[in-house]
Order: C-alpha cells, then structure tokens, then sequence
C-alpha cells in the first residue's frame, strides 16, 4: 500500500509519539513542522531536551516543561494526555520507521525548496552572477534538504571482531559447483547476472534458482517482468512439486491432490523456504517499486525476503532515466539500482541479460558478446553466460560459464548440466571443464 505524504493530526500524532522512542528524529523537527499547532509546540519542546540532554522527554517531563512556556494556557494537560492517546504497539515497527523518515524527508525537503524559491524570486540576476545564483540555490536543497538517518560508520580496521568473515553472509546456491567457486555461496548484498541469447534458458535458471533457494529454507519473491505470475508457478511447481508440464494444467485443477504435495514439500523432515511471485507488466517495475513492494511483504509476512530473483533488468523500468532511448545508460544504472537494493536490504537479487547476436547459438561467450557489457560488468559481482547450441539443445544440456567473480577463483570456467524440460529441472554432472581448456 502506497501513502500520500499530506497527512492530518492524527498521523501527525503517531510520528509525534514515535519520535519521543527514537530521539534522533526529533533533531530533524523546526518550527512550523507539524501543521497541527499543539504538536508542533510539544515536538519542539522536546527537540530543545534532546539537544540539551541526549535523550527525549517522558510525557510527564513535557507537561512539566510545557508549563513554564507562553504556551501553558492553550495546551493544557488534558489536551497534552489526548496526544498521548495512541498505543504504538498496535503498529508495525518496519511500517512506522518507513513512514516516519519518509514523511521528516519530505517535510524537509519542502522547506529548503521554498526558501530555495524565495531566494532566487528576490535575486536579481546579471550575467555574471547567473551561476552563483544557481549555485546558492542549489545548495538550500542539497545542504538542508537531503537528510540521513544512516547512524552506521563502518566498521574499525583495528577491531579484530571487524576481520571475522561470517558464514552469516553468505547464501548457499545449492549447486556443488558454484558454492565451490565462491568459497561457500554467494556474498549478500550482491547482484548476480545470466547472459543468453532469446529463449535459450534464462528463465529456466532464475527458476531453477528459486527452487534451490527454497529447500535452502531460504525465502525467496520472484518478480517476472515477462511471463505471468501462473506460467512461473508451473515452471518451478514441476521441479519442485514433481508434476510434470504437460500433465501441470489438468494435474492442478485438482486442488485436493495439489494441496497434498504441497503440504508434504512444506511440512518435511527439513523446512523449506517461502516464495512469493509478483508479476509486473514489461518495462513498467522500476526498482524503488520492487522495494517499495518487498518492504511491504516483508512487514505482512512477518519475515524477511533472503534473495530476490528478476526475470530480468532489461525489460524493468529506469525511473532515472524514463524517456532515454540509451540502452547502455538504462542498463547500466538498473544494475546499479539493483545492486543498491541489495546493499539497502540486506539480500541477494539475481537476474539476467540478453546476448547480442554474436553470442546466438554459438559454443562459447566472452563479456565481449553481452549488449551493454560495460555497464553491467562494472556493476555485477558475479556474471554467468548460458550455452546452448543446437547440438545442445538436442542432448538436452547446457554450459554455464562464469564471465565475472568478485569474490572467489574460477573466472573462464565451465559447468555441464542437463535439463529435464518436462520438470524444469537442472542438474549438475559434475563435467567442469577449467579456462586454460
């Protein structure tokens, strides 16, 4: 659910009241922040405490304070109680600090716009001063508008707790040959790329991934920019469900027996992860989309989102970029957003790419075959091309080849798996053959 940022008193009372649990808040307040005039004189009151003291005043310490100001006769201590008659428990903690910074940022940003606009009305420009005009004004909203609540300063080289690398970080694929490569499995916080040519698997391997991932008893949300919600329920139902393609249309419409395989996949011997799918008409999901819609799965779900799969960036929408015709520029910052989702939220996104037309069919791939190879490779931690040619195709396998690894050995090496399409179903042989083959 989205919210317009515009909201009355009694919105205005729950960021109040938040704000006095998590004072740092309270120093972005200034007076005229609150439209309501009684809250916006208590949230002051506390804003001067806190700058005082370090740390925010209970109920009792601002009637107390109240009282020796002019504002005593108009906000008696009944009406300071009626503020205070909301219960925070009732809301989500993630909801009410997403909705709390979003609404001080803006609120923010608006004030440095006006006197931004103030400033350059009542200035009267030559051409001489045109650019410190500019310059000036700019900076009412790039020094007073842009504001942070990121309170992390990085970690102390010389803490030996700072050098420790914890397993905690790393996200199991599942797959023998990639988790040897990467010294146990993906980095979090990492973007990792497919490249292949039109309908030679892409697909195929997102799919695959979600299903690993799950009985990884990872959660995983599969957001398809391309084929619809139900058509990827089938495809990764047939791995993991164990019902086969083209038996899937008839097979599911007995939803008894379905409910069956899918309670005996859910309450095993081991736990299996969550996966939700989210569909999105092409180029229309921007990544602030994405986040906007995970961070509300997240808080509905009651848990959190592990790895986040998009088939695939270059059908997304580039929000900073809308009505450019640059692919390169496109492609280039959607890797970038999307590898600053990751780093935001703490996950791992995989998605993929297309080859241009000298990678179709052909029995290897460099970077050099990749459309907007450049933006990509700067971005990715991790890039894979799929090979399959027509002989391929007929003996039913695939080459993975790693193109890019950040973090681990194995760059020019590659994997031979086979594929089951009546399940969907990838598997490793173990055929690895090294760069210098």
């Amino acid at each position: 659910m989205s919210y317009n940022l515009d909201f009355g008193t009694e919105h205005e009372k729950i960021f109040f009241l938040f704000s006095l649990k998590n004072s740092k808040y309270l120093t972005k307040f200034y007076e005229g922040f609150f439209k309501s005039e009684e809250i916006d004189i208590l949230a002051n009151i506390a804003r001067k405490f806190v700058e005082k003291f370090k740390e925010a005043p209970s109920k009792e310490q601002l009637k107390l304070l109240l009282s020796k100001t002019k504002y005593s006769e108009k906000l008696s201590n009944e009406l300071v109680d009626l503020i205070f008659d909301i219960d925070l428990e009732e809301y989500d903690d993630e909801w009410l600090k997403h909705i709390t910074e979003s609404w001080i940022k803006w609120r923010n940003f608006d004030k440095q716009l006006k006197l931004a606009t103030e400033f350059v009305k009542t200035s009267n420009p030559t051409p001489e001063g045109v650019d410190k005009i500019i310059n000036d004004a700019s900076a009412f909203i790039s020094n007073g508008g842009n504001i942070s609540f990121d309170k992390n300063y990085g970690s102390n080289f010389f803490n030996e707790e700072s050098h420790v690398q914890s397993r905690d970080l790393k996200v199991e694929s599942g797959r023998q040959f990639i988790d040897s490569i990467t010294n146990g499995g993906y980095d979090i916080k990492s973007l990792v790329i497919y490249c292949a040519e039109p309908n030679k698997g892409k697909s195929i391997f997102l799919a695959n991934d979600a299903a690993n991932f799950i009985r990884m008893r990872k959660n995983v949300v599969f957001v398809t920019c391309e084929m619809s919600e139900k058509k990827v329920t089938k495809r990764i139902g047939a791995n993991l469900l164990g019902v086969p393609m083209d038996k899937y249309d008839e097979m599911s419409r007995d939803k008894a027996a379905m409910k069956r395989r899918i309670d005996k996949l859910s309450v095993g011997v081991m736990p299996m992860g969550n996966l939700n799918i989210k569909e999105y008409p092409t180029s229309q999901a921007t990544v602030k989309d994405i986040e906007i819609y995970l961070r509300e799965l997240d808080a509905l779900n009651g848990y959190k989102t592990d790895v986040l799969i998009v088939d695939y960036i270059n059908i997304m929408s580039n929000s900073r970029l809308a009505a450019s015709e640059n692919t390169y520029m496109k492609i280039k910052m959607l890797a970038e957003d999307l590898r600053g989702l990751a780093v935001k939220l703490g996950i791992l996104v995989i998605t993929c790419t297309q080859l241009s037309k000298g990678g179709w069919d052909a029995t290897d791939i460099t970077m050099a075959n990749i459309a907007e190879s450049a933006g990509i490779a700067h971005t990715a931690d991790m890039i894979y091309a799929i090979i399959q040619d027509t002989t391929m195709y007929v003996n039913n396998e695939y080459w993975l080849k790693v193109l890019k690894i950040r973090d681990g050995e194995g760059k020019g090496t590659k994997c031979r798996y086979t594929i089951d399409y009546n399940y969907m179903r990838l598997t490793e042989t173990g055929e690895i053959l090294q760069a210098a083959e």
